[in-house]
């Protein structure tokens, strides 16, 4: 007995270790197997002493012994219901929303009452709430639930008639989406219709008027009328806006001018607008017929009306004949095509476009597809590559075979006479290594296809020269495969030119293929930038050099402090530089060294003219060649000249 209660524990612990699966339960007893929440079900059993138990969420909702589940058992919706039968679990179960049909239309008119038809399959009346709600059509995003606003609600008691609810007319003044919903009391639950209902247009609110020109025919006023709904709208205020299209203006929201609105009483049916309030400048006046809705301060514009300030000439566009039917969009089999036709005949001006449809389209039927362009079992001595002498077949190429080939792997699609098409259609399997090339001719001569190009992998090559198919890998390309069937398989049929449209032959654009060309542009644009500027700043460096004569200048700063005789003056004191001339000779000659002779006498053998105030005193006094202080050579008063002005004979100087 004690070795019993000691190993109980143990035998509990390792129960709970069990997965639930091992445990058995009976499927699932319930007729149907998922009920829907207040609705009817049953038991399939024929024990009727048994005591059955239904939870929901780990609460006890019910206890029954009949087969017959009463209606108050489901008035959860939950996917955590449980089926005991005498403590026994049986089934877990869920419990799906009730069983309510919504009947609404996807599109309804404003200011009409909408009927809406409601299908009810309840065990038990249920008093539920119906609500119209409402919700425009621009809302933020993130807020497309939280715009939804209620306008009506109705109170019924719902159960299993089919019930119909009508919503007033008022409900319907504003245009975007509207839905109805069911808020069920019993259950706690709301039932949503399946679809929204579109509510954006109505032909009750229209205007009146004349439309072919305001002027000639205006005289003193001019009468704009209405009509109205019937249904009372006491909550939209409604008004006549005026605009005014100028010249050129594609239509009136395009650069319109405002005029003026004109509110409009409930009792107004029309109203008269002066013809002085319409200026011929204007193309063409329109009017508007927009509301106010004072509770949810939406506008609206019901109908829109232009009319040309003068007449103007008007013509309706006809249709022109139609074309003839397109190429059919497949070689071979069924396909599709199309034929079209203008509205241009006429033109339509200042009228609606034609009405009827551009383009027609119809199915076309060509011959059957030639079954070998159908995948075939693949050719095993052929990987290498061969001659192609079928007319339809295909192969499989991969660089795993590259080892044992002796270069490049090529296949050869022999020339054929008479005018016969090629159709390829490659495809890549897996993690296909190397390139695959197509080249007419000779192998390396004129590429017209390549794998690593952005060409369509379905193409068409004339068999007027013989086609080389070339599959190039890198040696270490077959290691790096890990498929079996890395590579192209390459399906090919010929087929005679005159059997289908003819196809564009794929041209070759080696060597100056689109990116070659851009990559040498760029290069030739670089090589411009960097070299061109150096170049050109030489050239007039060296033209400006060549131009200009060199400067030297003429006086050099003195740094001493002498004294400069000056003309009528003692001496002078240059205040803070002084300057001495490159090519004037200051010479100091004395009487015992130097012929003395007066500078009159020297004026007729110089053609130069005396150069400043020069002055010589007596015959026996020294003489000084100075210049003016107010004048210094080379400036504009006293221009420099390469001549002397000295008959001084320098080697007279010790």
């Amino acid at each position: 007995m004690s070795l019993a209660l000691k190993l109980f524990p143990l035998f509990l612990f390792l129960l709970l270790l069990l997965p639930i699966d091992s445990i058995p339960i009976i499927k699932s007893l319930l007729n149907p197997s998922t009920p829907h929440a207040n609705s009817q079900a049953y038991v399939e059993t024929s024990d009727v002493t048994s005591q059955f138990t239904i939870y929901a969420s780990n609460i006890s909702s019910c206890l029954f012994k009949t087969a017959v589940i009463p209606c108050e058992c489901f008035l959860q919706v939950s996917n955590d219901y449980r089926l005991e039968e005498n403590g026994k679990l049986l089934s877990k179960f869920a419990v799906s929303p009730p069983d309510i049909k919504i009947f609404t239309p996807s599109t309804h008119e404003m200011l009409n009452e909408l009927t809406v038809h409601i299908l009810p399959k309840l065990c038990r009346e249920d008093l539920s709430d119906i609500q119209l709600e409402y919700r425009s059509f621009q809302v933020f995003p993130g807020e497309e639930e939280s715009s939804w606003k209620t306008v009506s609600a109705v109170a019924k008691t719902l159960k299993d008639t089919k019930t119909s609810l009508i919503f007033g007319c008022k409900h319907f003044s504003d245009p975007g989406y509207y839905r109805v919903s069911i808020r069920l009391s019993l259950v706690n639950y709301t039932v949503q219709a399946d679809k929204w209902i579109v509510v954006n247009r109505t032909n009750q609110n229209a205007l009146r008027l004349r439309e072919d020109s305001i002027f000639p025919h205006c005289s003193s006023d001019y009468t704009v009328g209405w009509s109205l709904a019937e249904c009372s709208m006491e909550h939209l205020h409604y008004r006549l806006r005026i605009l005014a299209v100028p010249e050129g203006a594609k239509n009136h929201d395009d650069g319109a001018v405002y005029i003026e609105e004109i509110g409009i009483a409930p009792d107004m049916h029309h109203l008269k607008i002066s013809c002085s309030q319409f200026d011929i400048i204007h193309e063409k006046y329109c009017f508007e017929l927009v509301s106010v809705n004072r509770n949810s301060s939406v506008s609206h514009t019901w109908h829109s009306v232009c009319v040309s300030t003068e007449p103007v000439e008007r013509k309706l566009g006809g249709w022109s004949a139609w074309s003839e039917w397109s190429a059919c969009s497949e070689t071979c089999g069924s396909g599709r095509q199309r034929r079209v036709r203008f509205c241009n005949e006429p033109v339509p001006k200042r009228s609606k476009y034609c009405d009827g449809p551009l383009i027609e389209t119809q199915e076309c039927t060509l011959t059957k597809c030639p079954e070998a362009m159908m995948p075939q079992s693949l050719s095993t001595n052929c990987s290498c590559g061969c001659a192609l002498s079928l007319e339809a077949s295909s192969f499989f190429a991969s660089s795993r075979h590259s080892r044992m080939c002796e270069g490049n792997q090529t296949w050869t699609l022999p020339k054929m006479d008479g005018f016969k098409i090629a159709d390829f259609t490659i495809r890549k399997q897996g993690d296909a290594k190397g390139k695959l090339f197509f080249f007419l001719r000779a192998p390396y001569q004129e590429l017209v296809w390549s794998s690593d190009s952005h060409q369509e992998y379905q193409f068409s090559l004339p068999m007027s020269a013989p086609i080389f198919v070339v599959l190039w890998s890198k040696s270490n390309d077959t290691a790096r495969l890990k498929q079996i069937d890395d590579g192209f398989t390459v399906s090919y049929s010929v087929r005679d030119a005159d059997s289908s449209p003819t196809v564009a032959k794929i041209d070759s654009c080696q060597p100056f293929c689109p990116e070659t060309m851009a990559i040498a542009i760029m290069a030739i644009i670089f090589i411009c930038i960097i070299f061109i500027p150096p170049l050109v700043c030489a050239a007039v460096t060296a033209s400006m050099r060549r131009n200009t004569s060199p400067e030297v200048p003429l006086m050099d700063n003195k740094y001493d402090s002498e004294m400069i005789r000056s003309g009528n003056t003692e001496s002078t004191h240059v205040s803070s530089r002084n300057y001495v001339a490159k090519r004037s000779i200051g010479i100091q000659l004395s009487v015992q060294s130097t012929p003395r002779t007066a500078r009159a006498c020297l004026s007729h053998e110089s053609p130069v003219p005396p150069r400043g105030q020069s002055s010589l005193s007596e015959c026996d006094e020294l003489e000084y060649d100075y210049y003016d202080g107010t004048t210094f050579p080379g400036s504009f008063l006293a221009p420099v000249q390469d001549v002397m002005y000295s008959q001084i004979d320098i080697d007279q100087v010790k």
